[in-house]
C-alpha cells in the first residue's frame, strides 16, 4: 500500500492511528481475529546509501554484510509463529533505483531476493507500506502492485489543527474560559483568510505550506504558554490568579505571535503589505481601503474585530518595528529591548556584532522557540546576518545547559559523512537511546541546508536523514542495524533562497520548523552598523573626517546597490556575486588606517575609493566593467563627498600598503604615494625570499605584478582574510602569493599531489595545517590551486575551512587531546568554561585567526562555474582578485628579464623586444577578434608569451650553432682541397715511373684467368649437387617445426586450465571440503562434482534402489564421496596435487566424458552450491583436457 500526498495531509497521523485502533481492538484469546497487535517498522530508504538498504558485498574482501531494510523484513519474518501483525513502513522518496528491487516482494512471490543469493519469503501477517510525497519518478511496475490512497491538506483543512491545539492547551486555561474561546475565535476566523492574503498578496523567502504556518503560530503561543503547565512542585490550582492576569494578554500575544509565524516568511518588501492586514483587521476603515487595493485578486480578507487596540502602537505603524512586551502590557520599538550598545575597549574589527533591528527581532523569535524546544529555519539572501546571529547566541547568549554543534552543509555532503558526525556528539543514555551529555541539550545548527546536491531522482539523502529525525526519533546504526533514539536535540537550519547551486528542499521536512526569514538589511539598519563601527575607529581622527563617514556609508550602500543590478552573473562572468560581506569588507579596509599616518580628509576619501576598486572592481574582466566602476566612483566622488576626481586620483595607480616599512615594529596601512619605490621594495623582498628559499623564483616585478602583489598581501593582513585569485596558467597567480606571504611574515603551506595521492592524504594535510594554526598559533597561507583538485571532495574541504574553520570528522582523539591542552587558557581568558565544546569553540576561533586560505583558480571551463554554485563559500568567504592580460610594460619588462638571463647579443636589442611584445598582443586582438565572429575561444596566455621567449632563445642558439659549425666546416673544406692538389701531383709523377712494371702485370693477369675458367666448370657442377641435398634438409626441418607448433598449440590450451584449476586448489580450505562433507542432502552441483572425483579416483559406487523405479539399481557415488574422498580434506587435496596426468587410463576418460559434455558440469554453475565442489570441477575438466593433447601429441610424434 502507498499513502501517497503533499505534508500535511494526515498520513502518518492516520496509519498510527489504526495501528493504535488495531491494537487495542486485541482480543488475546483470539489468535485469528482480524485486529492483532500491530509492529511498524519504520526507515527512510534514501537516509542511507542503497548497498546499506539491501546489503552487499565488500569490493576487497568479497564478504557480505547485510542491509537495514533486509534486517528488519527478517526480524518481521521471526515472529511468523505469533498473530501479531508487522508493517514495513518506507517513509521516503520512492523511485527507480531501491525500489525495483521491490518487485518481488509486491508481486505474488512476496519474496525479498537479496544479491548474496538469500530469499526471505513474508509471512502473511507482514504487509509494505510506502509514505511518500509523490510518485513523479516512480515506475508504473511499481505503482501497480500497490494500493493507493491520496491524502491532501486541502481535504483536511485547518479545523483538525484548530481542535487539537487547543485540546492541548494547559489545564490552568479552564480556570479562565474566556481564553480558549478568543483563541477558538481568532483562530477560526483570521487564520485562514490571513494564510490566503500571505499566498496571494505577499511574497514569501521560500516557499510553505498552509498547515505549517497556522502550527507555526501555535508553536509560538505555546512557547508563551508553557509557564503555566503545572508540574508536581506547583500543582494546577497555584496558577488561578497568574492566569486571571494573563487574560489581558492573550489578544495583543496572538497577533504579535500572528506576525511572526503567518507573516514571518515574508520578504522585507512585502511585509508593509502584511502589516497593513494586521491594521485592516483592527479597523473597519482600513479593511474597506485594503479591500480595494486587493479587489479582483480574488482574496477575501479576514473580518474586522472590533474592541482591540493595540497599546503602544500608532494607528497605522510598521508592526514588524515593535515587540509586545507583558511586563508593561504594550508594544515597545525592539531597540528598546535591549540596552544601548557599545564597542568593547580594544575590541577588534572582526569581532563586532553591532545589533540592529532586523537582528533583534529575528533572534528573540529564534530564541524564544529553541529555548522551548521549538526547530527554526532562518532562510535569507547572503550576508544577512543569519549565520552570524544564531552563531552568537549558541555560544554567548544561550543557557549553559545548551550546547551547540555546527554544521555547514555544501553540494558534496554525504550522508554517512554528516551521520557520523551527528553520532561522535552523542553519548549512550540507556538501551537504544542516544543524547548530549546528561543534563544538555544539543542545539545542531545546519547551515546551508539546501546545498546537498540532488541526485538524479531528485532526492537529498543528508535531508532525508534529518527528516527521519524529525518525523520518527532517530535513525539507525549502519554497522549493528538497529534503530536508536536520539533525545534532547534541537535543530536549527539556516540557508539561502533556492538558486545557483541551492535547491529546493522538500516540505516534508520543512514543516517541522517554524520559519523565521531574513531579508535584506533596510539602508537604516545598515547606516546604523556601520556608522557605529567607523565612529568607534574613527574616533581619533579629525572632525572633518568623522563628519564623512555618512557620505561613505551612503556611497558605498549606493555602489552596492547598482553592482547587484548592472553587474549580473552570467556563464563568462559567474563569480559576479555581490552581498552585505562586501560592504563590510569596505569599512574593513577603511578601519585598518591609523590617525598617525592618514588624519585628512583627503587620504581617507582616497582609502574610500581603494577599498570600493578592491572589493568590488578586482572581480571584474573586462574595460567595460571597470569603466563602470571608475564612473560610479566619480559620481560618488562629485555628489555625496563634494570634492574633484583630480584631487583624489593624483597618481597614476592609487594603491595603499602596509609592507612598505620593512624593520618597523608596527606597520601602517598607508597610501603609496611612490610607485618606483613601492617596486623596488618589493623586488627586495623578492631578494631576500631567493636568498632563504630551496624554491627559487626569477620573477620580473612589473608594475601591474606589484599591485597585485599588494592586493594579496592587504588581504593576507586583514582578520580570516582569504582570496580568490581568478586568471589563467602562467599569470603567477602561485608566486606572487609566496612572495606575498613571506611579506606578510607567514608560512606558506601546499600539498603536493602524487600517484596514489587522495582524500584521506589530502585531510591529514588540511589537518597539519589547520593544527599548526590552532594548537601553534601559527599563522598560516594554505593555497590550493585547481590543478590539485583530484576530487571534488577536495573543494568541500575547502568550502568547509573557509566557512567555518573547521572540516566534519578531521580530528582523533589524540588531536582532540592536544586542542584541550592548548586552548585551555584562551578559552579561559574568553570567559567560557573549559569544557569540551567550548575548547573545540576557542580552538576554531584561533584557526580562523591565523589560516588564511589563496585559491588560485583558472575561470575557464565549466568546472569553476559549477564549483562556485556548488560551494558558495568560493565567493561569499573570499576577496576576489582577477588577473587581467599583461599589459605592453610588462610583456617588455619580462622579455628583457629572460633576454638578459640567457645572454642573448643581439644587434637591436630594444626592436627585439618590441617585436615580441607587438606579436602577443596582435594575437591577443586576434582571438577577442576570432571569438567575436566564430564564437569560439583561443586562449592566449602568459605562459604562450613565455614559450614564445624561450623558443625564440633556443632556435636562436641552434641557429647559431649551425651557422658556426657550417662556417667551420667550410675553412676546414679549404684546407683540405690545397693538401689534395699537393698530393695529386706527387701521385701523377708516381704513376709516369711505374707504368712498365703495370703492363707486365696485365699478361700474367690473362694467363691467371684461363685457369679460373676450367676451376669454376668444376665448382658449378659441385653446387648443383649441395643445392639439391640443401633443399631435402630444409623439408624436413619445416616438418620438424610442424610438429612442434601442433604440440605447443595443444599444450597451450590445456596448460591455463591445468594452471587455473591448481591455483583455486591452492585458495581451497579444509572448512570447504568439511561443510560440503556434512550435507545430507546435498544440492545437484556438489553431488555431480563428486561423481566425476570419485570416476577419476576409480572409486567404485555403492548401489542403492532406484526411487523411481522399484526393483532397479542405481550408482550412488555420494556415499562412497563421502567416506574415501571427502573424509579426509588434506589427504582429497595431496591425492588432487599429485595426481598422475600423464597415465590416465582410457577407461577412465571413458566413464568420465559423459560428465564433460553436461551443460550443468559447469565450475561457475557449480559454485553457486560450493566453493570446493567448483574447484573440484575445475580439476576434473583440466585433467580431462590434459590427457587428450598429451595423447594426441604423443601419436603426432609417432606418425611423423
Amino acid at each position: 500500500m502507498m499513502l501517497v500526498g503533499p505534508t500535511g495531509g494526515g498520513k502518518t497521523c492516520c496509519y498510527r492511528s489504526l495501528q493504535r485502533a488495531c491494537t487495542s481492538l486485541m482480543d488475546p484469546a483470539k489468535n485469528s481475529s482480524a485486529y492483532q497487535k500491530v509492529h511498524v517498522h519504520c526507515l527512510n530508504p534514501k537516509s542511507i546509501t542503497q548497498n546499506q538498504l539491501y546489503g552487499s558485498f565488500d569490493e576487497i574482501t568479497r564478504e557480505w554484510s547485510d542491509g537495514v531494510a533486509a534486517e528488519e523484513i527478517r526480524n518481521a519474518t521471526r515472529d511468523a509463529g505469533q498473530p501479531d501483525h508487522h508493517w514495513v513502513m518506507f517513509d521516503g522518496p520512492v523511485d527507480a533505483l531501491w525500489i525495483e528491487s521491490m518487485n518481488t516482494v509486491l508481486d505474488d512471490n512476496k519474496k525479498l531476493c537479496l544479491v548474496s543469493g538469500e530469499i526471505i519469503a513474508l509471512t502473511p501477517q507482514m504487509r509494505m507500506m510506502f509514505e511518500v510525497e509523490d510518485l513523479e519518478v516512480a515506475s508504473p511496475a511499481t505503482v501497480s502492485r500497490c494500493g493507493m490512497i491520496y491524502m491532501e491538506p486541502e481535504s483536511l483543512g485547518f479545523q483538525p489543527l484548530f481542535d487539537s491545539w487547543l485540546a492541548a492547551l494547559p489545564e490552568t486555561f479552564n480556570f479562565q474560559p474566556d481564553i480558549e474561546r478568543r483563541l477558538r475565535k481568532y483562530s477560526e476566523a483570521l487564520l485562514p483568510a490571513s494564510v490566503a492574503y500571505v499566498r496571494k498578496c505577499c511574497k514569501e523567502v521560500v516557499q510553505t505550506q498552509d498547515t505549517n504556518l497556522v502550527q507555526s503560530l501555535f508553536r509560538m503561543l505555546d512557547c508563551y504558554f508553557a509557564p503555566f503547565q503545572p508540574t508536581e512542585l506547583r500543582p494546577a490550582a497555584a496558577f488561578k490568579e497568574e492566569v486571571a492576569e494573563f487574560v489581558s494578554h492573550i489578544t495583543p500575544l496572538f497577533f504579535f505571535a500572528m506576525v511572526w509565524s503567518v507573516g514571518a516568511t515574508c520578504e522585507g518588501s512585502t511585509r508593509p503589505a502584511f502589516s497593513k492586514l494586521i491594521w485592516a483587521i483592527l479597523n473597519e476603515e482600513k479593511h474597506e481601503r485594503l479591500q480595494l487595493e486587493v479587489q479582483g485578486m480574488n482574496v477575501e480578507l479576514p473580518p474586522v474585530q472590533d474592541g482591540i487596540k493595540l497599546a503602544g502602537l500608532d494607528f497605522g505603524a510598521f508592526i514588524y518595528d515593535y515587540f509586545y512586551d507583558i511586563q508593561k502590557s504594550q508594544w515597545v520599538p525592539w531597540m528598546e529591548t535591549i540596552p544601548a550598545f557599545e564597542i568593547p575597549r580594544a575590541a577588534q574589527y572582526d569581532e563586532i556584532v553591532v545589533p540592529s533591528v532586523d537582528s533583534v527581532r529575528l533572534v528573540y523569535a529564534f530564541q524564544i522557540l529553541i529555548t522551548h524546544d521549538k526547530h527554526v529555519l532562518c532562510p535569507g539572501p547572503t550576508g544577512t546576518g543569519k549565520s552570524v546571529n544564531i552563531s552568537m547566541w549558541l555560544q554567548k547568549q544561550a543557557p549553559e545547559h545548551f550546547q551547540g554543534v555546527f554544521v555547514n552543509f555544501s553540494a558534496q555532503t554525504h550522508v554517512n559523512q554528516f551521520q557520523d558526525l551527528i553520532d561522535s556528539k552523542l553519548e549512550k543514555r540507556r538501551r537504544g537511546v542516544y543524547g548530549p551529555p546528561a543534563g544538555k541539550k544539543m542545539v545542531l545548527f545546519v547551515d546551508d541546508l539546501n546545498m546537498p546536491q540532488k541526485e538524479y531522482y531528485g532526492a537529498q539523502p543528508p535531508i532525508e536523514l534529518l527528516r527521519q529525525w524529525h518525523d520518527h526519533g532517530g535513525w539507525y546504526n549502519r554497522k549493528e542495524l538497529k534503530k536508536f533514539d536520539i533525545t534532547d536535540m534541537i535543530m536549527a537550519s539556516a540557508m539561502g533562497p533556492p538558486g545557483g547551486g541551492r535547491t529546493f528542499i522538500t516540505e516534508r521536512l520543512k514543516r517541522h520548523y517554524n520559519v523565521l526569514a531574513y531579508s535584506d538589511l533596510q539602508d537604516e539598519s545598515i547606516s546604523q552598523i556601520f556608522r557605529t563601527i567607523a565612529s568607534y575607529f574613527f574616533a581619533a581622527f579629525d572632525e572633518s573626517i568623522q563628519a564623512t563617514i555618512p557620505c561613505m556609508i551612503m556611497s558605498t550602500v549606493k555602489i552596492f546597490k547598482q553592482a547587484l543590478q548592472d553587474l549580473l552573473p552570467t556563464p563568462a562572468k559567474s563569480h559576479y556575486l555581490f552581498n552585505l560581506r562586501d560592504i563590510w569588507r569596505v569599512f574593513l579596509g577603511l578601519c585598518t588606517l591609523s590617525s598617525k599616518k592618514a588624519n585628512h580628509r583627503d587620504i581617507v576619501i582616497r582609502c574610500w575609493c581603494h577599498e570600493i576598486q578592491r572589493v568590488f572592481g578586482d572581480r571584474l574582466t573586462d574595460e567595460q566593467d571597470a569603466g563602470w566602476m571608475q564612473k560610479q566612483i566619480t559620481s560618488c566622488l562629485e555628489e555625496d563627498f563634494q570634492v574633484e576626481v583630480e584631487n583624489v586620483f593624483v597618481r597614476e595607480r592609487l594603491l595603499f600598503a602596509s609592507f612598505l616599512n620593512q624593520d618597523a615594529d608596527q606597520r601602517y596601512y598607508e597610501e603609496v604615494t611612490n610607485i618606483q619605490a613601492m617596486k623596488e621594495c618589493i623586488e627586495e623582498y623578492l631578494e631576500e625570499y631567493n636568498s632563504v628559499s630551496s624554491l627559487q623564483m626569477p620573477l620580473v616585478m612589473f608594475l601591474d605584478a606589484c599591485e597585485h602583489c599588494a592586493r594579496i598581501c592587504r588581504v593576507l593582513s586583514q582578520p580570516s582574510g582569504n582570496v580568490l585569485l581568478l586568471g589563467v596558467g602562467g599569470s603567477g597567480r602561485q608566486s606572487l602569493t609566496r612572495l606575498s606571504t613571506y611579506m606578510n611574515e607567514c608560512e606558506c603551506f601546499q600539498i603536493e599531489v602524487a600517484k596514489g595521492y587522495g582524500m584521506s592524504e589530502f585531510r591529514d594535510d588540511i589537518k597539519k595545517c589547520l593544527m599548526k594554526c590552532g594548537v601553534e598559533d601559527k599563522v598560516q597561507v594554505f593555497l590550493f590551486c585547481d590543478t590539485q583538485i583530484v576530487k571534488e571532495d577536495f573543494v568541500e574541504a575547502i568550502n568547509n575551512v573557509l566557512n567555518s574553520g573547521d572540516v566534519p570528522n578531521l580530528y582523533a582523539n589524540e588531536d582532540m587531546e592536544s586542542i584541550s591542552g592548548a586552548c585551555r587558557q584562551l578559552c579561559q581568558n574568553m570567559g567560557m568554561q573549559p569544557n569540551k565544546a567550548n575548547l573545540f569553540s576557542a580552538y576554531l576561533s584561533r584557526v580562523k585567526k591565523n589560516v588564511h586560505v589563496v585559491l588560485a583558480f583558472s575561470p575557464v571551463g565549466d568546472g569553476f562555474r559549477s564549483r562556485l554554485r556548488m560551494f558558495p563559500s568560493l565567493v561569499n568567504c573570499c576577496t576576489i582578485n582577477w588577473f587581467r592580460e599583461w599589459p605592453a610594460e610588462a610583456l617588455s619588462s619580462v622579455a628583457q628579464q629572460q633576454l638578459t638571463v640567457n645572454q642573448v647579443q643581439l644587434p637591436n636589442f630594444e626592436g627585439s623586444v618590441k617585436l615580441f611584445q607587438v606579436m602577443h598582443m596582435s594575437v591577443e586582438q586576434a582571438s577577442k577578434k576570432f571569438l567575436e565572429q566564430n564564437k569560439r575561444h583561443v586562449y592566449n596566455t602568459p605562459t604562450s608569451y613565455l614559450e614564445l621567449l624561450s623558443s625564440f632563445i633556443s632556435v636562436l642558439a641552434m641557429k647559431r650553432k649551425q651557422v658556426g659549425t657550417q662556417q667551420k666546416r667550410y675553412k676546414v673544406g679549404l684546407e683540405k682541397i690545397g693538401d689534395a692538389e699537393e698530393q695529386v701531383s706527387g701521385l701523377q709523377q708516381m704513376l709516369v715511373e711505374k707504368k712498365p712494371k703495370l703492363e707486365q702485370t696485365q699478361k700474367m693477369v690473362e694467363e691467371m684467368m684461363k685457369v679460373i675458367e676450367v676451376d669454376k666448370a668444376a665448382a658449378q657442377e659441385v653446387s648443383t649437387k649441395v643445392a639439391k641435398e640443401e633443399a631435402e634438409a630444409k623439408n624436413k626441418a619445416q616438418a620438424t617445426q610442424n610438429i612442434k607448433d601442433d604440440a605447443q598449440k595443444d599444450l597451450d590450451e590445456a596448460l591455463p586450465a591445468l594452471d587455473t584449476a591448481v591455483a583455486c586448489l591452492k585458495k581451497l580450505k579444509a572448512d570447504h571440503i568439511r561443510e560440503v562433507k556434512v550435507l545430507p542432502n546435498p544440492p545437484a552441483g556438489v553431488r555431480l562434482a563428486t561423481e566425476a572425483v570419485c570416476v577419476m579416483f576409480q572409486l567404485k559406487p555403492v548401489k542403492k534402489n532406484d526411487p523411481n523405479t522399484p526393483g532397479k539399481k542405481i550408482d550412488d557415488y555420494w556415499e562412497t564421496s563421502q567416506k574415501e574422498v571427502l573424509n579426509d580434506p588434506k589427504a582429497l587435496l595431496d591425492r588432487l596435487f599429485n595426481f598422475d596426468k600423464d597415465n590416465i587410463p582410457d577407461r577412465v576418460i571413458q566413464a568420465i566424458t559423459p560428465y564433460m559434455e553436461r551443460e550443468d558440469f559447469d565450475p561457475v554453475a557449480i559454485k553457486k552450491a560450493s566453493i570446493a565442489c567448483e574447484a573440484i570441477c575445475l580439476w576434473v575438466g583440466a585433467m580431462y583436457k590434459y590427457h587428450f593433447v598429451a595423447k594426441v601429441g604423443v601419436q603426432e610424434l609417432g606418425c611423423r
